[in-house]
């Protein structure tokens, strides 16, 4: 009975990934439609007297790598947000169900867990240390 559970487990987890997989394109497809084009026109500051100024306040920029911190600045926040039917669902979140399901169910320690969604059924599916498997309702 054990191997069977398994098998489910196992063609849930493929069919998901499908499902998952053409969410994905589909996002990435409206997050480049929604993208503005550049604005037209002149630039401020872009007057010779503001050029020369520029020049003379330039300092040469430092060789090497950027420091750690400056790179951290740099990177954008990134949140993606599942939207099915009326609601709006976050990764944290669906992860941190996912994590307090499992933990409800065993006492092993978590080392590795795999989601997948499958909006059709409003279900997150899982897998925890690529043994143990389960499902949570969104």
């Amino acid at each position: 009975m054990a191997s069977t559970k398994g098998k489910k487990a196992t063609e849930a987890v493929e069919e998901v990934k499908a499902v998952v997989s053409e969410e994905v394109e589909e996002v990435k497809e409206s997050v480049e439609e929604v993208k503005t084009p550049a604005k037209r026109g002149r630039k401020p500051g872009s007057s010779k007297a503001a050029k020369k100024a520029a020049e003379e306040e330039k300092v040469p920029a430092k060789r090497g790598r950027k420091p750690v911190a400056e790179k951290a600045a740099e990177e954008a926040n990134e949140h993606v947000i599942l939207q099915l039917g009326y609601a709006e669902y976050t990764l944290e979140d669906i992860i941190n169900k996912c994590k307090a399901d499992y933990a409800e169910d065993s006492s092993a320690k978590l080392s590795s867990i795999d989601v997948y969604v499958k909006p059709q059924d409003h279900k997150a599916y899982y897998v925890v240390n690529d043994k143990n498997a389960g499902s949570v309702d969104l």
